[in-house]
């Protein structure tokens, strides 16, 4: 039964279905946007953990919490939570 179903699942893939719905030509007809697509995700995440990684490190917070900023509310916390706590690195017992 489940060679079966992968058998039709693969003939709807390759041939379309009833309705004229064809997966290989949706593809083929978006052209270059799944490449800018995974070209854009990296560079998001360059431009927004990176900073977010320097700041907390000169902060004196651990710098991995800036990967927080990759889960959308979590980012935002972060920020509120980097303008308005103390920072460890300002606070002059911890100088030595």
């Amino acid at each position: 039964m489940l060679f079966f179903k992968l058998n039709l699942l693969a003939m709807v893939w390759l041939q379309g279905d009833e309705v004229g719905f064809d997966l290989r030509t949706m593809w083929e007809n978006m052209g270059f946007l799944p490449i800018l697509v995974l070209l854009a995700i990296p560079i998001f995440v360059v431009l927004t953990v990176l900073p977010l990684w320097m700041i907390c490190k000169k902060a004196g917070f651990s710098p991995a919490i800036s990967l927080l900023s990759l889960i959308p509310i979590l980012g935002i916390v972060l920020m509120f939570y980097l303008a308005f706590a103390e920072w460890p690195a300002l606070n002059p017992s911890n100088r030595t």
